[in-house]
């Protein structure tokens, strides 16, 4: 690809001049003064007609190549004659006020045929320098190297999805040479740990999220801090992690909005040019908003070619082109910015030798497991469980977080094994892997080693004369240790075979007592050969129980939880036939897996059997689901329990959402619950979460059939009505939007209206003002089904207007207005009520063309 430069000089504070240089930059033509007032129609098309999918795009392209071509005496356009590949520099060297220039949509330049950069043969694209400084390099002799790190937020909606960009860069480049690591803390902190870890830096760092340039600020990135709250970053804060770390990679790409935008009139440089000053010879941004696939598929694109030796320029060139044949409206946002760098390959091209490393859902099935683990490309979720997993795991011996070996258990379903697998792969450039399935004893223990590792380990492991401690201390040491050159990271999977199938079958899980001495022995003994080598060899172990471990070992412990919210949305949109259902059909599978991943995915299979008749949808539906619940024993789990620990279970599964200690305690009213609900966590039947920075507890709704005669008749009755009044006191008033509806819901179940209206008119207020009309429509209905409020149903008419069922909407405003004038001694807040909802009749009254009746009112 042929590389020019376009200089812009300052020749005084009146005038300036345009030059070109040649690739070796000589400069071939210099233009005659030109006076900073004809500046100002081009940095208008920035300033004010510049948009993502404005009118005259292709007038704007023309109009900046007519100007720069008039100005150059048609050298511009000569740049591409013959008709060639070209990366344009553009080197501004003015003042900041002038900086708007390096603005321009360059990649809108069009010569009145076309855009430059839609020219699928002859590759273009704009480099913009923002930086004197220069770096060297040669393309490298082996794979790329690719550090991705997402944000996510927790109190930052909408939720990023992820998963689904990493996903794309592993689809495009699945046969490719490029090692993609990643860091799941979405923090500067975990950036530069990671960092730190890596022998050399990465030749890219992609960092995806939300950015954006506040009006009285810099711009920022929306990072996470230690406990995934929203954490602003600006450049100079990621700039010294690069500097503490000494890892400055080649290429930065900040794929979030705006992140390529400055904003002059504050003398506000854009993230990415801020970057290029801090001595990252390229970064890319986007100019304006993009959109989550736009950005996704760039960024794969960009990668498969980088990864195939192609350069910087030509990649740049060559995502764009995939965004201008999927007709993408975002295909002219993405801006490189760069130093005076030249521009090579990262890596070398032709067919460089590289052995993939094992796919890690096969090494489970090659373990036994015959459930297949999800697929990297597909795993959704569990971004905090894993960012406090990896936490543990990567500690050192003396950490506060040190731990020898992590514990995931839990209802069977939720993905155990596949959490499994996602930390391996979090772990591969750094830990050698070894998954164990089912009964540890020694002698599988050894074999599942000795296949996992080089044959030269075969004599250390078949010593007879050491014991089985000596013999993995051997293997476990740090130093000068012969035979694995990384420290082991060994899965033992599925541990809850080792409580005898007699004793699982009728939900005996008694602690310590439960498993097998045999395999516990084991255990302990890979845990001590951990602890008294130091290493960091470290241990994953997945079961449907608590396993109680005796100090001085440690097991980190994580109890996994079905999913939920963005978690859950993101796991059905990656089902075909739940997508494809009638909405009757997939909200009944949502209630029956209540976030269970495995029985969701199972569900997912009946839809797409389309041998099965529309009627009898609900019936197989019901059968999958009954069948996956006597498959993970849950009626035996619990006949196996003491009567109050069912009946805390039971209570518990009153709340569908996850509800702290307090709330269970109260509508108990025993001093041992928190015992009881341990006891429910320990064998699996009760999920304990710390998402919300407390412990708060969670019943499936798979257990609601086994369930259903653990609370007698008469508490049944009464029950949703205490629960309501209890859980209004918690969320009534500051609850998450989701945890008000629950209150809600169970006020509705226990007739409690007051607190129904109170909590619900807030609720459908707010969906009303964010558009979203049918859910404000439904929980009015649900909410009138108990009790007519005026309240209510003003807001059901208003959205019911903006539906477009004007009948239905003058009858409920009609019925407000005659409920709201019999209510006698209102306070001020519901008098103030009363008058909107006059308002709201006036509103639909003149909306149907009945003004005079609107005027009076009004």
């Amino acid at each position: 690809m042929k590389t020019a430069t376009l200089t812009l000089y300052r020749i005084d504070d009146a005038q300036f001049a345009v030059r070109l240089l040649d690739e070796k930059q000589h400069a071939y033509f210099t233009s005659q003064p030109i006076q900073r007032t004809e500046l100002q129609p081009l940095l208008a098309i920035t300033q004010k007609n510049y948009r993502t999918q404005a009118p005259d795009l292709k007038q704007q392209g023309l109009d900046l190549f007519n100007w720069f071509n008039t100005q150059t005496q048609g050298h511009l356009a000569k740049l591409r004659q013959p008709p060639q590949a070209l990366a344009l520099r553009i080197d501004v060297e003015l003042g900041i006020n002038d900086l708007g220039l390096r603005h321009l949509p360059w990649e809108l330049l069009n010569d009145g045929h076309a855009f430059w950069c839609a020219d699928e043969i002859h590759l273009f694209t704009p480099l913009r320098i923002a930086s004197a400084h220069q770096h060297e390099w040669q393309p490298a002799q082996r794979q790329l190297q690719l550090l991705f790190m997402a944000s996510s937020p927790i109190n930052l909606t909408p939720s990023l999805d992820f998963e689904a960009e990493e996903a794309s860069i592993l689809s495009a480049t699945e046969k490719k040479p490029l090692v993609l690591q990643v860091e799941e803390s979405g923090s500067l902190h975990g950036l530069e740990e990671r960092l730190t870890e890596m022998e050399q830096a990465p030749d890219v760092i992609h960092i995806s999220g939300h950015a954006e340039l506040p009006a009285n600020s810099e711009p920022v990135f929306l990072l996470e801090n230690d406990e995934g709250q929203l954490q602003k970053t600006n450049a100079h804060d990621l700039a010294k992690v690069l500097v503490a770390t000494d890892r400055f990679p080649r290429l930065v790409f900040l794929s979030g909005c705006e992140t390529g935008k400055s904003d002059l009139s504050r003398e506000m440089l854009s993230f990415a040019e801020n970057l290029v000053q801090a001595q990252v010879p390229v970064v890319l941004g986007w100019a304006l908003p993009v959109g989550d696939f736009a950005a996704s598929q760039t960024a794969a694109i960009l990668y498969n070619r980088l990864a195939t030796g192609l350069g910087i320029a030509e990649s740049i060139a060559a995502a764009r082109q995939y965004l201008l044949a999927k007709n993408s409206p975002y295909w002219h946002l993405l801006r490189c910015f760069t130093d005076h760098s030249e521009l090579r390959p990262l890596v070398a091209k032709g067919k460089i030798r590289f052995i993939p490393p094992m796919v890690t859902e096969q090494a489970f099935l090659d373990a036994g497991n015959m459930i297949a683990v999800c697929k990297r490309t597909e795993f959704v979720g569990r971004r905090r469980l894993l960012q406090r997993s990896l936490r543990h795991l990567r500690a050192w011996y003396g950490n506060e977080a040190y731990a020898e070996g992590l514990l995931l258990y839990g209802m069977g379903g939720l993905g155990k094994s596949s959490t499994a697998a996602r930390l391996l792969d979090r772990l591969t450039t750094t830990y050698f892997k070894v998954v164990h399935y089912g009964r540890l004893d020694e002698t599988s223990l050894l074999t599942s080693l000795g296949r996992a590792l080089k044959p030269e380990v075969y004599r250390l492991l078949n010593d007879q004369d050491k014991t089985l401690y000596e013999r993995l201390h051997s293997l476990f040491t740090i130093e000068n240790n012969l035979y694995c050159n990384k420290p082991l990271l060994i899965v033992l999977d599925d541990f809850e075979q080792n409580i005898p199938k007699s004793e699982r079958e009728q939900g005996k899980i008694d602690g310590v007592h439960a498993y097998e001495v045999q395999s516990l022995q084991i255990l302990h003994t890979v845990l001590e050969a951990i602890h008294y080598t130091k290493s960091d060899v470290r241990v994953i172990i997945t079961c449907r129980h608590d396993i109680p471990i005796a100090a001085p070992y440690q097991l980190h412990k994580e109890s996994l939880n079905s999913l939920r919210d963005a978690d859950l949305n993101k796991k059905v949109q990656r089902l075909v036939g739940l997508q494809t259902a009638s909405l009757e059909h997939k909200t009944q599978a949502l209630q029956l897996a209540d976030g269970n991943p495995r029985l969701l995915e199972q569900l997912n299979q009946v839809f797409l059997d389309k041998t099965i008749p529309v009627d009898e949808l609900f019936k197989q539906l019901h059968s999958t689901a009954q069948s996956f619940r006597e498959k993970i024993l849950l009626q035996a789990l619990l006949d196996a329990q003491v009567p109050s620990v069912r009946q805390v279970i039971a209570l518990t599964a009153l709340y569908r959402l996850p509800v702290p200690l307090a709330v269970v305690q109260t509508l108990n009213e025993d001093v041992q619950t928190l015992a009881y609900l341990v006891q429910g966590v320990k064998i699996g039947l009760v999920e304990l979460n710390h998402e919300q920075g407390q412990a708060h507890y969670f019943v499936s709704n798979l257990l609601e059939h086994v369930l259903a005669s653990e609370l007698i008749k008469s508490e049944r009755a009464f029950l949703p009505t205490k629960a309501a009044q209890i859980l209004n006191e918690f969320w009534g008033e500051s609850g998450s939007e989701a945890q008000r509806l629950e209150v809600v819901r169970l006020a509705i179940a226990g007739k409690l209206s007051t607190v129904a209206v109170e909590v619900g008119h807030r609720l459908a207020f707010t969906m009303r003002d964010q558009y979203r009309w049918h859910e404000a429509a439904l929980l009015c209905q649900q909410i009138l089904s108990l009790d007519e409020d005026f309240r209510i149903l003003t807001t059901l008419a208003q959205v019911q207007q903006y539906l477009g069922s004007g009948a239905a909407a003058k009858l409920a405003i009609e019925r407000a207005i005659v409920i709201a004038t019999s209510v006698e001694n209102l306070t001020d807040a519901l008098r103030r009520e009363r008058t909107l909802s006059f308002g709201a009749y006036a509103d639909i009254l003149q909306a149907r063309g009945q003004l005079d009746e609107a005027l009076r009112i009004r």
